[in-house]
């Protein structure tokens, strides 16, 4: 019985024995960067993150979101996926707290205790030390909530006709409005699709919204409303143009841009099918044109060659013509005989083989096209005695 105690003793307490490797380690950002210290300068309503490392050997232990709250701030927590550090065979446990100050001053910001736990029971506790900040006032001529970070949106119309961004009249469509941001809380955020106005399309309450959080340094948020729409004629529309404004806390001063939203094409269902017969046969010309064209270049470039091989040949037959006097004593040499035909010449020379591949030439040329197929692999010398035939027979004639 006393060794069974004292081995449930050791279960029970061994957590608490094993964590006396885990060491904290915090660290502090805001829009410029990392900061060294507890000690910073923000504007109002600017984003503070607070990055909690524990390092621990235990890897079932874990971390819980804590929630609390503060007067004066607007605070979130997010506990992060644990990471396993191989080299010091521990594993890291992050905790990342981001928080707003709301009004201008020095403030000193007191954290609640963050406690590990581990089987449902907390392992360890650790105390933050206080953040000292000193909270710039904004501008007085900002509107109270005017958001500190950035701001950017998207949209697009959902099409159901057959084009893209095509709707029917007095047909139920959706727009589509995301809202995406930089350092700024979703409380903060001005509801957009109340500045959205068309003379022709009906917009409805919002039907849906869509929000995600990326909870990282920054604090990336969107938010995607669905709202329906309802067109009341054809023609080409789009929502107002309306400037979006937030205080830029990297730059210290106000930006804007102005938001064009995107356009729909409002047709009825008959002009749609119209247009899509009418871009096919525009479809069809065109390949035909292409068609039409690429056969005027391939015949013009036939045309350019033939007339380049012409101009060669006869510039080869003016050179043929101005060497042609001497040869003629070489003429005279062979007996003058230079109107003799392949077989002629071989039989004047008396070559026997020669006279072979002349008949055999003959019959390649003037027989049937089946039977030139037919040639041995002596055509070579008789094409070559064949070229020589002619060059002789055009110099001398």
């Amino acid at each position: 019985m006393v060794v069974r105690s004292t081995l449930l003793l050791i279960l029970y307490f061994f957590p608490f024995i094993t964590f006396g490797a885990s060491t904290i380690d915090v660290s502090y950002y805001k829009s410029g960067g990392q900061l060294s210290s507890q000690r910073m300068d923000v504007w109002q309503r600017e984003l503070i993150t607070i990055n909690i490392d524990i390092q621990t050997i235990n890897e079932f232990s874990y971390l819980k979101e804590t929630i609390f709250s503060i007067d004066g701030y607007i605070i979130d927590t997010k506990v992060m996926p644990a990471t396993t550090l191989l080299n010091e065979k521990k594993f890291q446990k992050r905790l990342r707290i981001f928080i707003w100050p709301l009004q201008a001053g020095t403030h000193a910001v007191e954290f609640p205790d963050i406690d590990l736990w581990l089987s449902g029971r907390v392992i360890n506790s650790f105390k933050l030390e206080s953040l000292n900040l000193t909270v710039k006032p904004l501008p007085d001529y900002l509107p109270p909530g005017f958001p500190v970070g950035i701001i950017s949106h998207e949209d697009n119309f959902s099409s159901d006709g057959l084009f893209f961004n095509t709707l029917r009249p007095d047909h139920l469509s959706y727009y589509q409005l995301k809202t995406n941001t930089s350092g700024i809380h979703p409380s903060m955020l001005a509801d957009y699709s109340t500045y959205l106005k068309s003379p022709a399309i009906s917009r409805l309450a919002v039907s849906e919204v869509t929000e995600s959080f990326q909870y990282d340094l920054a604090y990336n948020y969107s938010s995607s409303q669905l709202i329906p729409v309802l067109p009341k004629a054809s023609g080409i529309y789009s929502f107002n143009e309306f400037k979006v404004l937030f205080f830029n806390s990297k730059q210290g001063k106000v930006n804007s841009y102005q938001f064009d939203g995107d356009f729909a094409v409002v047709l009825n269902i008959i002009f749609q099918l119209i247009a899509v017969f009418a871009l096919c046969g525009l479809l069809i010309y065109l390949l035909y044109r292409l068609k039409y064209l690429a056969v005027n270049i391939c015949s013009r470039r036939r045309l350019w060659k033939q007339i380049k091989q012409s101009n060669e040949l006869i510039e080869l037959t003016e050179l043929i013509r101005q060497l042609q006097p001497s040869f003629s004593p070489f003429s005279t040499d062979i007996r003058g005989h230079v109107n003799l035909s392949l077989s002629q010449w071989a039989e004047d020379w008396r070559d026997a083989q020669l006279s072979t591949y002349a008949d055999d030439l003959n019959r390649q040329i003037f027989s049937d096209p089946q039977c030139r197929s037919s040639a041995d692999n002596q055509s070579n010398i008789v094409l070559r005695l064949v070229a020589l035939d002619s060059w002789i027979y055009t110099i001398f004639t």
